[in-house]
Order: C-alpha cells, then structure tokens, then sequence
C-alpha cells in the first residue's frame, strides 16, 4: 500500500510536505502541492482516497489491466469486471499496458490499489515486471505466461482449438487453414496446438502454406486470407483463434469474390459482440468472460489474504457456437470442452 515514501519519491518532495498536502495545509507552496496532486492524478486518485490507503492500508481499487482497448474482446472483459468489483463494493481502475509511465510512477499506481488483473499478460510486461518487484497480488485472466507460476482463470483453449478442427472435418471441409497470434500469447498457441492435434487426429494434415500466424487485428485476418487463397485456391475452411481476425478473413473473402459459407467456411474464437451481427453470423467459440471475473476476483481476495499460497489455475470451458459462415452444418460430437475426452497433447 502506498506510503508517504512512495508519494515524496514520484513528487520530489519530503514526507512531511506529502502528508500536509494530504491534510490540507495552505501553508505548502503551489508548486510541490501539484507535484503531489499529480502523483496521484496520473493514478486517477484523489487526496482523500490516498489518504485513506495510508490509514487503512486498504484502497478498496483493482486495477484491471489490458494491452488493447480497440479489441473488443477487452472492452467486454472490462464490462464483466466492473460489474463483478461492483458486487463487492469495490472500484475498478482501468490501466493500459501501453501507458508509458516512468518506473517511480508504476510503483506509485501499483502501491495505489489493493490488487492487480492482468487481462493479456505478455513477454516483457513493464507491469507485470513492476508488480512482481512490488509484490503486488494479482491475477491473470485471459492467457498466462510460460514459467510464471501466478494465479490465472483461463479457458479451455487447447480443447477448443481441438474441437474445431474436428467440427470443421466433421463437415467435410478439405483444405483446411489456421491463422493464430503472437507466440507468446499462450491462448493463441494452445488453441492453434489444439487444432493442429484435432486434424491430425482426424486423418487431415495442414500444409505450412495454411499455417500462419500475426497480429491479433481485423487487418491482419483480412490479408492473411489473401495470401493463403493465393498459395492454395482450394482453401475452404479457415479458423481464427480470435474473432477479430476471423472477421477480417470474413471481409477478405467478400474483396475476393468468395462467398461465405458457399465458398468457405470461417470460425472464430470469443464469441465477441459483432459475432452475432447478422453481416458476420460467425461460428466461434463462447468465452465465459463474467465467469472469469468472478473467479478472478475470488483467487485475488484469497491472494491478498494468504500471500503467500501455491499458486491455482482455473480452466473454463468453452462451448461451440454455429451460425451462418459455417452454414449451420449441426455437428454430431461434443458441443463444449468439457464433454471431451482426456486429450493426449493438453
């Protein structure tokens, strides 16, 4: 929790100036005033709420961190967690991974709040790094990371990717392509793992020139279509470990002349918002996300209160989703992760 300390540290000021600015006193100067104001103002904190932390050592604020607001997967997990912080009485303190904040200032905004959500934990995380030299408790929710040993709320992503792959053999699709995200997002590689798993357990290989991966973006699905039609004109299935990105191939297809679903078939992943509109009707995969705030916040209350506990990871299922861009071809198998067998790549 914050200190005057950490205050005079990212205000440049004494102790005894930070806690009379807390208290009011008119008898600081203007200039070391706003200099402790705006320590707390790039936080988004007022005089009174830190004043509080210092007494109580408790903020009642969780700071939900993500990478990218345009992403409308991240928009709906802010919604799901503010709802579920709301519940409890708590505030929620939204932190873009993407803020280039000093490292004095991380530690202040770190020391400001009572826990952290790491909603896209990636390599190289500046807030990860400040809140693990913190100590601050947290939680990931969404991926994880490799070696970390952290509390996490994940899904079923290695089963996911792999019932897709057999939903879409199941439907007769031949050329069958993948396009995934960056390596180190660990639910991009396991839903991709998943699905190369499923085909090869289905008797169907995927060539290299059908196997590719890059961002996470609507951009990326729609060129990465391009350029797989052009190394393969047979392709006639597609799956996207994100909806964004299977919203681009969707849009890639349409600049194409080829017609969604007559033409080729396309899954998604997240079941986002634009989905379900009646332009896309993307088969996909649900993402229990206001499951996965509160469980989030069920495994941060627990690591504020026994610090130093083995770390738990939660896995949710996912269930299958199909609408129009797989022709609401019905599949005869298992309709969520959960319903599948012990699978030998999980």
């Amino acid at each position: 929790m914050a200190t005057s300390r950490d205050i005079a540290e990212a205000a440049g000021v004494s102790q005894s100036t930070v806690s009379r600015v807390l208290r009011g006193d008119t008898r600081v100067g203007a200039d070391a005033r706003e200099r402790v104001l705006e320590a707390s103002r790039a936080a988004g904190y007022s005089p009174n709420l830190l004043a509080r932390s210092m007494r109580t050592q408790r903020t009642g604020c969780i700071s939900l961190v993500i990478a990218d607001i345009t992403n409308p997967l991240f928009g709906q997990i802010v919604r799901s967690v503010e709802r579920a912080l709301a519940e409890r009485g708590l505030t929620l303190v939204l932190w873009d991974e993407d803020a280039r904040d000093t490292n004095a200032m991380e530690d202040v905004r770190l020391s400001l709040v009572d826990g952290i959500i790491m909603a896209a934990a990636l390599p190289g995380s500046r807030v990860l790094d400040a809140a693990l030299r913190n100590r601050v408790p947290m939680v990931l929710i969404n991926r994880t990371l490799d070696d970390l040993e952290a509390d996490a709320v994940l899904s079923e992503d290695y089963r996911g990717g792999f019932l897709a792959a057999q939903y879409l053999v199941a439907c007769g699709r031949k050329r069958i392509g993948a396009l995934s995200g960056p390596d180190g997002a660990t639910n991009s590689r396991d839903r991709a793992r998943g699905f190369r798993d499923g085909l090869a357990a289905s008797g169907t290989g995927l060539p290299p020139t059908l196997d590719r991966t890059g961002e996470i973006t609507h951009e990326a699905g729609r060129q990465a279509l391009h350029a797989m039609v052009r190394d393969d004109p047979d392709l006639d299935a597609v799956f996207c470990i994100s909806d964004l990105i299977a919203l681009g191939v969707v849009d890639g297809a349409k600049e194409l002349g080829r017609d969604v679903p007559a033409d080729l078939f396309v899954m998604g992943y997240n079941d986002i918002d634009m989905a379900s509109w009646a332009s896309y009707s993307l088969s996909t995969f649900s993402h229990p996300i206001d499951q996965m705030a509160s469980e989030a916040l069920n495994l941060l209350t627990r690591r504020i209160a026994h610090p130093n506990s083995r770390a738990t990871v939660v896995r949710l299922p996912n269930r299958l989703i199909i609408r129009d861009s797989t022709n609401q071809v019905p599949f005869p198998g298992p309709m969520s992760t959960d319903e599948l067998p012990d699978l030998e790549g999980e």
